[in-house]
């Protein structure tokens, strides 16, 4: 007589549908009632209430989680990635309230020392874990939570691997409390998953925040692109007015040239020369466009030289080009301010990489006393305002090295930043 679990026949009904029901709900995929669908989910029931006596938990599970994997394949025409996100959101909430539902079982018998008949006890419990998983997705919070992860997963790249070392191991933590039901161990399983899974979501957000940072970075890098050639064609405007203006001057009476030559100055005054800023590499040039913007004296004398091939974001990770960043500006507030106050009022940039690092060499005339051991040491300042904050705050910076040094009355300032490496 091959024995046949009736309970448990009907409670695998109900808990296909209502994965199926879940899967539907969460994926927003309509799945609609054929025939075939209705033979398969019966003939499927009737499998799983005989694997259930005959194989043992583990197996029978391993050849469920497959089984679904199929069938959504089937029913919808959704990307493999996609599927094993829902299943794993529907599984993952599963083993949870089964492992409570074990917890809760064995504080019964030791409470109690009454022990359930398991034919029994794994159709009611099936029954309760669904009902359970209901509520749960009638929530809108919980549905809200679904969605905003799988925006953040489907911006995360990642391969099968990754999805099934996560499915495995969670199979591994279910089948070990399965097995341990029935003693204190099933605590630890409990507590063994929470941690996972909160190590899960803990890494997945902070990747999903790198690649934001990338992003907002990118789009930084293109409007400041955008801004640079605007500038680019104002400054070639300028130089046309004037020149027009100057064809005009030629042809005008004494109080027309006054009024044109006032213009002119006008325009001369209000415009800082940007000829040098386009050869900076592109996602720095904004930066040394502030700065001599915000400083506009144009007796300040600026020379570029860029050996940089790479694009700069691709080189280095979004938390390295903050820290390019900063070090940039704050080395060039210096740079720019010892220059003016120098008589020759030159700064001269270096921007050159190699295959680790990139450098920036920012050298500038001053004039004064400059005491190169006290460079970079907390309150030591050669400004005559200053705080000495500036370099200090740059040094010891993870991934990043500052250098000093004077030769033949020029200040030289060299940024080193490691590059990233995939």
């Amino acid at each position: 007589m091959i024995d046949f679990n009736f309970p448990y026949f009907i409670a695998t009904i109900f808990t296909q549908l209502l994965i199926i029901y879940l899967f539907s709900l969460y994926s927003r995929i309509k799945i609609g009632v054929k025939l075939s669908f209705i033979l398969i989910i019966s003939v499927s029931s009737i499998i799983e209430s005989f694997l259930s006596i005959h194989l043992k938990a583990p197996i029978n599970a391993f050849i469920c989680m497959i089984y679904f994997i199929c069938l959504f394949k089937w029913l919808t025409r959704l990307k493999l990635k996609d599927i094993f996100f829902y299943m794993l959101i529907i599984w993952l909430s599963s083993i949870l309230i089964d492992i409570s539902l074990m917890v809760i079982l064995n504080i019964i018998q030791s409470v109690f020392n009454y022990h359930f008949n398991a034919l029994i006890v794994k159709p009611v419990c099936t029954v309760i874990l669904c009902i359970i998983l209901f509520i749960l997705s009638r929530l809108k919070c919980i549905n809200k939570l679904i969605d905003k992860a799988y925006n953040i997963i489907s911006k995360i790249s990642y391969g099968y691997m990754y999805i099934v070392l996560i499915i495995f191991l969670y199979f591994i933590i279910d089948v070990i409390g399965i097995i341990n039901i029935e003693n204190k161990m099933i605590f630890i399983i409990l507590i063994s998953v929470v941690l996972f899974t909160l190590t899960i979501i803990k890494f997945i957000i902070n990747k999903y925040e790198i690649i934001t940072l990338k992003e907002t970075n990118n789009l930084l890098i293109n409007n400041n692109e955008f801004f640079i050639k605007l500038i680019e064609d104002y400054r070639i405007l300028k130089h046309n007015l004037t020149s027009q203006l100057l064809g005009i001057k030629s042809v005008s009476n004494k109080k027309s040239k006054l009024l044109i030559d006032d213009l002119i100055r006008g325009y001369n005054a209000t415009f800082l020369s940007t000829q040098n800023i386009k050869d900076v590499p592109a996602g720095l040039n904004g930066i040394v466009y502030e700065k001599l913007y915000n400083f506009n004296q144009k007796d300040l004398k600026v020379f570029v030289e860029n050996k940089i091939k790479s694009k700069i974001f691709d080189s280095i990770s979004p938390r390295s080009y903050n820290l390019l960043s900063e070090a940039l500006g704050v080395t060039l507030d210096n740079a720019i301010e010892a220059a003016n106050n120098s008589e020759d009022k030159v700064v001269y940039l270096i921007f050159s990489e190699d295959e680790d690092k990139i450098f920036i060499e920012i050298m500038n005339t001053f004039t004064g006393v400059i005491d190169l051991d006290k460079i970079g040491t907390i309150n030591y300042t050669s400004k005559k305002n200053g705080q000495g904050l500036g370099l200090y705050s740059l040094i010891g910076r993870k991934k990043l090295q500052i250098q000093t040094k004077i030769k033949n009355n020029i200040f030289k300032t060299k940024i080193i930043i490691s590059k990233y490496k995939q």
